[in-house]
């Protein structure tokens, strides 16, 4: 298709077979950088909650040569194709782009909820200046209140079955007819709510607030083992036992 389209705007001979060309190789690169936005930043999520132990020890560890999370990375990937090919069986491929609106959802969510914890956590230096003020009070939280509007709004209009691409009529009474964007982020939500209480029963230390305080500053090691960084030796920071050197919290690109 983008060897017609090509074609036709910018011509087959000279210049244009170029310019044909170097609108493929746009393209495939911008899906390897999509493929990558989708594994790295949720790789790096589930380090950090498993360093914290919100998650199983073994999302935690860190690959020697790398410096990365390598678990997590691969389990996020797998996790990433399944969805696709599954998604793109169902319903003729429409609930992939529905599943991409209802992301935004949560999307507002996460954001909205740092600024008013932004805000929340800087509530005691607010009056020392106008800047601080400003920075760490006033804008983050109209930020946060600007996106929670946002993800009201969005799920009002996205309950409406011609919102999106797929929808779904209850099969009993009122039988109502359910917008795909809303039951897809609903669904998302009640699985992520289920497996955090059943891993809040099995390992509550996180969900205490056992391993995570205001003033945590841990250091991940490559078997995803944490420590003080105030326990590391002086020098290059190589831990004692370790033979590569610790990675931050979020590992290294």
């Amino acid at each position: 298709m983008l060897s017609v389209l090509g074609g036709s705007v910018f011509g087959t001979s000279g210049m244009g077979s170029v310019l044909s060309h170097l609108l493929i190789l746009m393209v495939l690169s911008s899906a390897a950088a999509s493929t990558q936005t989708t594994i790295l930043p949720t790789a790096r999520t589930t380090l950090s909650m498993a360093v914290f132990q919100a998650l199983p020890r073994s999302f935690a560890r860190i690959h020697p040569r790398h410096l990365t999370p390598s678990v997590s990375t691969v389990a996020m990937g797998a996790t990433s194709v399944l969805l696709y090919v599954v998604m793109n069986f169902a319903a003729g491929g429409n609930v992939i782009a529905d599943a991409v609106a209802a992301i935004g959802l949560w999307i507002a969510f996460y954001y909205g909820l740092t600024g008013f914890a932004c805000a929340w956590y800087y509530r005691k230096t607010l009056r020392r200046s106008s800047r601080e003020l400003w920075l760490q009070g006033i804008v983050p939280t109209l930020g946060g209140a600007m996106l929670f509007f946002a993800l009201v709004w969005s799920i009002k209009d996205d309950w409406k079955p011609d919102t999106g691409y797929t929808s779904w009529a209850l099969p009993f009474s009122p039988h109502w007819d359910v917008g795909g964007i809303f039951l897809i982020g609903v669904l998302s939500l009640v699985a992520g709510v289920v497996l955090g209480l059943a891993w809040a029963v099995r390992r509550p230390a996180f969900f205490r607030g056992d391993v995570l305080g205001r003033d945590t500053s841990l250091v991940v090691l490559e078997d995803g083992s944490t420590t003080s960084r105030a326990d590391l030796p002086a020098g290059d920071g190589t831990y004692p036992g370790e033979r590569a050197t610790p990675s931050s919290l979020t590992g290294r690109h």
